[in-house]
């Protein structure tokens, strides 16, 4: 699973019209035209904070992944 491919969206500042983005054009700082008033909206990963997160789950996914894998090892008979 690659978190940065994840999908939100995210109102534009002038016309509130939903724009949809994934983490990874968010943590990159990608800029996109509003697909209602066709403005430039800049995206900002204030703080890195979007970044450090996706980091965070992925490194939480696979933990998760390997006790799982662990565990099924140890119920093999």
């Amino acid at each position: 699973m690659d978190i940065y491919k994840s999908k939100i969206e995210i109102p534009c500042p002038e016309c509130k019209t939903k724009n949809g983005v994934t983490l990874g054009m968010i943590a990159e700082g990608h800029t996109i035209n509003c697909v209602g008033c066709k403005k430039k909206i800049k995206l900002v990963d204030k703080d890195g904070s979007v970044k450090k997160s996706a980091k965070s789950i992925d490194s939480g996914i696979k933990d998760l992944q390997k006790s799982v894998k662990n565990l099924n090892d140890q119920l093999k008979f």
